[in-house]
């Protein structure tokens, strides 16, 4: 069951740390563990995208997927979001340009 989230609310709320984004699979996807959530994006890779969040053993591991007939866009996993948000960290980064560089960086590099 994927909750109706978007990206925004996702990474602001917490992705922006370990401790958090756990507490949020244990409430909201008990049977995900950190290490084994992949996320991925409702139709693309935006601050406004719908997350759906999926264990990576019951997944292809696709970067495009269909599911119940919607296209999804695979961004990070949860725990490479985590790490990748410490290292784009900066002093005067507000979190919604850290989530930009971030979907710029996985659209670009990743």
């Amino acid at each position: 069951v994927n909750l109706i989230i978007n990206y925004t609310v996702l990474f602001f709320g917490v992705s922006t740390d370990k401790d958090k984004m756990r507490m949020f699979l244990l409430e909201n996807y008990p049977n995900i563990d950190f290490y084994n959530g992949e996320i991925y994006l409702h139709k693309n890779l935006s601050l406004d995208s719908e997350v759906f969040i999926f264990d990576c053993n019951e997944i292809e591991g696709l970067i495009y997927m269909d599911y119940e007939g919607e296209k999804l866009v695979h961004l990070f996993s949860i725990d490479e979001l985590c790490e990748l948000y410490q290292d784009f960290r900066g002093e005067e980064s507000t979190n919604e340009e850290i989530g930009i560089t971030l979907i710029n960086y996985r659209i670009n590099d990743a």
